[in-house]
C-alpha cells in the first residue's frame, strides 16, 4: 500500500527514502467519487516516482482548508498542529500544491515553518469582498458557504498574513495566460523571499502539468 492513513481519510502519508517532508495540499475538486477514497490526492504519481516521505491532505468540502478536516481538526490552526507533529524529524519541509490547494501550500508553509512553499496558481485572497476587489469571479459559488460559519478571516489575505521577511521561501508558478493568477501573485511580489515562475502558454488548470514537464521541483533532496 502506498498511502497509510495519518488521521482519518483527508490526511495521509507515504513513507519513503527522503530527508525531506514533501507536504501536497490538493486543489479544489467538481467530481469528488467516494468510490475512489482512499486514493484521489494530488501528485501521489510524483512521490511515487521519487520515493518521497510525503504527507497528502484534501478539502472535500472545497472551503481552502478554513474549517480543518472532518474528525481531525477544526479549523487552520488545529490542521496546522497535527502536520507539525509528523515534521520533527526531517532535514527539510516543503509544501506544494495547485489553486485552492497553492493557497493552503503558502499558508500552511508559513504555520509549519517549512523551508520551501511551492504555490501552483494559487489565490493569495479569497472570499466574495477580495474577489470583488481583484475582478476575480472563478470561486464566487464556494464563497457563501466558506464565509457562513466560522472561519479565521485574517488568513483571507495571504499578503496580509506572510511575514515581510521569514524563513519560509515563496514560489508562486502562474500561467502565462492567466491574468487573474498573476493579479493575486503580485499582491506578494515585492517580498525578499519571494520568486514567480512564469509557466508559459498556460492557463491556469495548465500549470501543473507544466510543472511536472519541467522537473520543477519535485526531485528536491
Amino acid at each position: 500500500m502506498e498511502l497509510e492513513p495519518l488521521a482519518g481519510v483527508d490526511l495521509m502519508r507515504r513513507r519513503g527514502a527522503t530527508r525531506t517532508l514533501f507536504i501536497y495540499f490538493t486543489s479544489l475538486q467538481l467530481d469528488w467519487d467516494q468510490n475512489s477514497l482512499p486514493w484521489r490526492f494530488d501528485f501521489v504519481n510524483t512521490a511515487i516516482k521519487y520515493n518521497q516521505n510525503a504527507i497528502f491532505v484534501r478539502d472535500r468540502s472545497n472551503l481552502w482548508y478554513q474549517y480543518g478536516l472532518p474528525h481531525v481538526a477544526q479549523n487552520v490552526v488545529g490542521l496546522a498542529k497535527i502536520i507539525k507533529d509528523e515534521t520533527r524529524s526531517f532535514d527539510r519541509i516543503v509544501c506544494i500544491g495547485p489553486s485552492m490547494g497553492g493557497y493552503a501550500a503558502l499558508l500552511f508553509g508559513h504555520l509549519l515553518e517549512a523551508d520551501l512553499a511551492f504555490g501552483i496558481s494559487p489565490q493569495i485572497r479569497i472570499g466574495r469582498t477580495y474577489s470583488q476587489e481583484l475582478s476575480d469571479p472563478r470561486f464566487e459559488a464556494w464563497y457563501a458557504p466558506l464565509e457562513s460559519g466560522s472561519p479565521t478571516p485574517q488568513f483571507f489575505a495571504l499578503d496580509q498574513v506572510l511575514p515581510v521577511e521569514g524563513y519560509v521561501r515563496y514560489h508562486v508558478i502562474v500561467g502565462s495566460d492567466a491574468w487573474v493568477d498573476h493579479q493575486h501573485a503580485n499582491l506578494i511580489s515585492s517580498r525578499p523571499d519571494f520568486k514567480l515562475i512564469q509557466a508559459e502558454n498556460c492557463g491556469h488548470n495548465d500549470v501543473g502539468a507544466w510543472c511536472l514537464n519541467h522537473n520543477l521541483f519535485f526531485d528536491i533532496d
